[in-house]
């Protein structure tokens, strides 16, 4: 597998590697000028296995390439798992998940194009969809840093941050132009904190109060959260789920690895600083008891119905009802917050300062981009 060493002295538009499908079994990519580098193999459609090394058919051939670690095929225009590609893309074997990952590789440009409208409203202030320009791209360099030993930087859903071209390419003009003018002016910022680039997260609404890292994640970074006075009186941070307790208790089990037990009874553990639940106690028929930490919870059972850990939770007629407000983690930048604050009149500068009070806003000069070298 490739490694990637990160230098301090780099252009501009170092490709961001974005993980668009993960362990997939089989990849089949159609073009009307698909090369394979390092190989013979021209052709307009190829289907691609891995069983003990790659295996590609093309042309009513079976190639096997045991020695390559990385497919690379180039193209000037591809369809791949259904969705149109520019360029390049590159196949790695993840042998964790047993399955085939997609690497595409974008200018930094190119990629936030694609995470702008998917995680903020193009329609929304200019000057919040600056911040949320710089926000991203210090996440994703951070991330580029932490996965030095990985063959990508981040994936394109909400493990990282949503990367969708389609959403871009369905704006108007007019949008479109709004979004490009987001990322050319922010182009030569990014977040600094101690000396390193900051991992910025972001989330969609805080209710009220954004969270520490560290009660989220295993996360190098440690900062307290703070009231938030531009997202407290947003309406649409309130929400509501329930489900059965056989579907609750079938995701607990598979989160434990454990058989399935009968829950019958529920107690909710302690909160912290900023009002959030850290654990809630599932009590079984048969005499056990899960304490299971609110963010293993929102995964398994959605982070669509169960959409923050600023909730209460309690069984009644026969259901699990789960009862809160905000919607994401809570760490980081409050997107409604930010978008309130832009309608406010407040800068991009000042939005950043507010959510990320330890970080400071810094112009990266030409040789001072960072840079991926592969080593073979």
């Amino acid at each position: 597998m490739f490694l990637f060493l990160f230098l301090f002295f780099a252009s501009a538009e170092e490709n961001v590697l974005v993980r668009m499908h993960s362990a997939e079994q089989e990849v089949e990519i159609s073009s009307k000028d698909l090369t394979l580098s390092g190989t013979d193999i021209n052709a307009s459609h190829v289907a691609i296995r891995y069983a003990n090394g790659w295996q590609v058919l093309y042309d009513n051939k079976l190639q096997k390439l045991a020695k390559f670690k990385v497919l690379h095929f180039t193209f000037s225009e591809a369809k791949i798992l259904g969705a149109d590609y520019y360029k390049e893309v590159r196949l790695v074997y993840n042998s964790r998940r047993k399955g085939i990952d997609v690497i595409y590789p974008l200018a930094m440009s190119t990629y936030l194009k694609g995470v702008l409208p998917a995680e903020m409203p193009a329609s929304w202030p200019l000057e919040a969809l600056k911040a949320q320009a710089i926000a991203s791209k210090s996440y994703v360099i951070s991330q580029r840093k932490e996965k030095a030993d990985l063959p990508f930087d981040v994936d394109a859903s909400v493990m990282d941050q949503v990367f969708n071209k389609k959403l871009y390419k369905a704006l108007t003009k007019k949008l479109q132009s709004k979004v490009n003018q987001a990322i050319a002016e922010s182009e030569n910022f990014y977040l600094s904190s101690q000396g390193d680039i900051l991992k910025a997260y972001f989330h969609s609404h805080c209710g009220g109060h954004t969270e520490n890292p560290t009660k989220v994640w295993r996360a190098k970074e440690s900062w307290q959260g703070l009231k938030d006075p531009y997202c407290n009186k947003i309406s649409l941070s309130k929400w509501e789920y329930s489900s059965s307790p056989k579907h609750v208790a079938q995701a607990l089990a598979k989160d434990f690895s454990e058989t399935k037990g009968v829950i019958t009874k529920i107690v909710a553990g302690k909160r912290n600083l900023s009002g959030r639940l850290d654990q809630v106690y599932f009590f079984l028929k048969d005499g056990r008891i899960r304490r299971w930490k609110t963010q293993d919870l929102r995964q398994a059972l959605g982070f669509a119905n169960v959409k923050s850990t600023q909730m209460q939770v309690h069984m009644a007629d026969e259901k699990i009802h789960f009862v809160g407000k905000g919607y994401g983690h809570g760490v980081g930048m409050c997107q409604h917050g930010a978008k309130k604050m832009a309608r406010l009149g407040k800068t991009h500068e000042e939005i950043l300062a507010f959510y990320y009070p330890a970080a400071q806003l810094k112009k990266l000069s030409s040789n001072t981009k960072y840079l991926a070298l592969e080593i073979k």
